[in-house]
Parts: structure tokens; sequence; C-alpha cells
């Protein structure tokens, strides 16, 4: 159920927010750690750069892209989905976005320094993510970059739980799929991280909920792993493996085990 969150005026960001440093960047935008006056609750705050290298034209573009994901993360409430808390425009007339906290490192960080994980320490991580993925689909919304990198993994009791991040060209599916949000899709013009991206994605074909399983089953095998499977030493090499009709490879643990038969159906390259 979309939360009813209203857009704030240009000047609330700067009397609500104390911005304490900057924790990621992308292409872009960037997101600070930040902190509620009238709470004080720790937020992550997500605004678009100010840039005077484009032309209004892709400034605009760039501004549907930014308000597309705070419309579609707020369609989702899940505890595995980071959580949209507030939104609005700053001085400049650039949106912002305000996000909850989550404290602790992404599941890329984490792999690096835990190596491959079990099946116990693996197992409830992806049947988390797993989750969170039926929810989007459920909504008609496919993230259509999910990654290690894009995944937080958190702890607040004995055990650590993950929470997807980033839902910045993320899409809705056909049947869900209405006329502003059609002209904001950018099927050709991003898709996401080859390493995890379905071969249906590469070829700007329409997004569905199998692509973000593809990614799901690869980050699967990169956690017991502890290595990307489908890595490559250049991107045309990777887009290569991806495309190429050969399945992807598995385990050797994984040939004769039940998992790897849901992994040979998640990883089937022409569904």
């Amino acid at each position: 159920m979309e939360q009813n969150i209203e857009p704030k005026t240009a000047t609330s960001e700067a009397l609500q927010y104390q911005i304490e440093g900057p924790i990621g960047e992308g292409g872009y935008g960037t997101v600070y750690k930040a902190k509620q006056f009238s709470t004080g609750q720790t937020v992550a705050l997500k605004k678009l750069k100010a840039r005077e290298d484009i032309d209004e034209a892709t400034k605009a573009k760039q501004i549907a892209r930014f308000e597309r994901e705070t419309r579609l993360v707020a369609e989702l409430n899940h505890p595995h989905i980071v959580q949209l808390l507030d939104k609005g425009m700053d001085a400049q007339g650039l949106p912002y976005a305000v996000f909850e906290y989550v404290e602790g490192e992404t599941l890329k960080q984490y792999l690096v320094n835990q190596g491959s994980l079990s099946a116990s320490e693996m197992a409830p991580l992806m049947s988390q993510l797993l989750d969170a993925l039926v929810t989007a689909h459920e909504a008609g919304i496919v993230h259509r970059d999910l990654k290690p990198q894009n995944i937080m993994v958190t702890q607040t009791g004995a055990k650590p739980y993950v929470k997807i991040l980033d839902f910045g060209i993320a899409a809705f599916t056909q049947e869900f799929r209405t006329a502003d949000y059609r002209t904001l899709t950018f099927t050709k013009d991003v898709v996401g991280t080859p390493t995890y991206s379905a071969p249906e994605q590469l070829r700007g074909e329409s997004p569905s909920g199998k692509s973000d399983l593809y990614a799901w089953g690869l980050i699967l095998l990169e956690c017991l792993t502890g290595v990307p499977i489908m890595d490559g030493e250049s991107v045309g090499q990777v887009f290569q493996k991806q495309l190429a009709p050969t399945p992807v490879p598995l385990p050797p643990v994984l040939l004769d085990h039940p998992l790897g038969l849901l992994m040979r159906r998640v990883l089937e390259k022409n569904p």
C-alpha cells in the first residue's frame, strides 16, 4: 500500500535535517547520513546532484527518474525493503528523499569480510531477499538492479538480516504500468549491472520478475562461493557470458542437490 508522504517545501530540508556527511554516491545522486532535528532520528538523505554540465532536458529526465524512485518505494512496505520516510525539494529546486538509515555493510562488503557463507548462513538471508522480491513483484514492481552492493546486511539481534536498497531504475511490469511510468522506463538507457543482469534485460526487453529472480540466483551462488559467478575482465566479456546459450555454471556441491534444480530453473536463460 502506498504511503501518504506529502512533499515538503523548498526550505524544509534545511529546516528539518542536519547533514552529517556522505555515505554513498551514484551516477546522479548522493546519499548523506543526516539527523532529523525534531526527533533526533538518524536517516539517510538522498539528493539529486546539482550539475552545470548537463542541459535542461537531461536535468528534467534525471529529476523525473529520481522522483519515480521515491514513488516506487512508497508503494512498498516490507521489513526487508528500505523504507521511505519523507521527500521534498531543496532550495535549488532539486528533489530529495529521506529513507530509514540502515546500520551495517553491503552484502558485497560482508562477503569480502566473511568470505563464502555456509548454507545455514546463506539460507535465511536469501529467504528474506526472496520474500521482499515477492512483495515488490506482487505490487507490479521489478527492481532491475539487484546486486550485493544494493543489499545491506544489518544486525540488531542475534542474527544478521538484509534490506534491499536503491530502486533507482526499477520499473512497473507491463500489467501494472501506467502512462506516466511508461515514459520513464529507460529500458534501453539503463539495464542494471551486467554481472547480475538477466539476458532478456541486457537485450532491452520489457522488465519482468524473472529478471530479478535471475539476479537473486546469481547472488545466492556468490554467497556460497564468495565470488561473482558471471564476472569477466571487461563489460563485453560479461555480456558475452550472460547472452551465450551456455547454462550458468553451478558449484559442484549443488549438482546433485535439490537446490541445484531450483537454481537451474531460476537461472534458465530462455524461460
